[in-house]
């Protein structure tokens, strides 16, 4: 069976990569909050039942990862806060870019932006997964 993305024209082998790299934002997060190594493993799993279903064309995979760790923190029961979430996302999303390093200010207009996204994404992934994350290790 073909994925979303590839019936949209999208190269298998970006399709990988773009998998991959979600999976890493995902481990590097995790590390970085240090979640234990299951709830990083859900979050990855979560992100590829998702664009099994969606196309990445249409969901940018930073936004997913972010989407996927908070969730994933949340089934397997090592709950961060969206605060901590958006301000690792924000470092990494900084340190990838090479930008200067600045924190996030909490309620700015950037930081309300993130987290109506993370929010959204959040609820997204729950809609689109049928609200069945119990079962995705099986």
């Amino acid at each position: 069976r073909r994925t979303p993305s590839a019936n949209d024209g999208v190269d298998i082998n970006d399709e990988k990569i773009h998998r991959v790299f979600g999976c890493e934002l995902i481990q590097e997060a995790g590390i970085l909050l240090k979640l234990p190594q299951v709830v990083m493993v859900t979050g990855q799993s979560i992100l590829h039942r998702f664009f099994y279903r969606k196309s990445l064309l249409k969901y940018d995979v930073f936004t997913v990862a972010m989407g996927c760790t908070l969730l994933s923190s949340k089934v397997e029961e090592q709950l961060k806060t969206l605060r901590e979430v958006i301000f690792i996302f924000h470092h990494m999303y900084l340190r990838r870019k090479k930008l200067k390093m600045k924190p996030l200010e909490l309620g700015g207009q950037q930081y309300t932006m993130w987290k109506n996204e993370l929010i959204t994404m959040e609820r997204f992934l729950l809609k689109e997964l049928g609200f069945s994350l119990y079962n995705v290790m099986d």
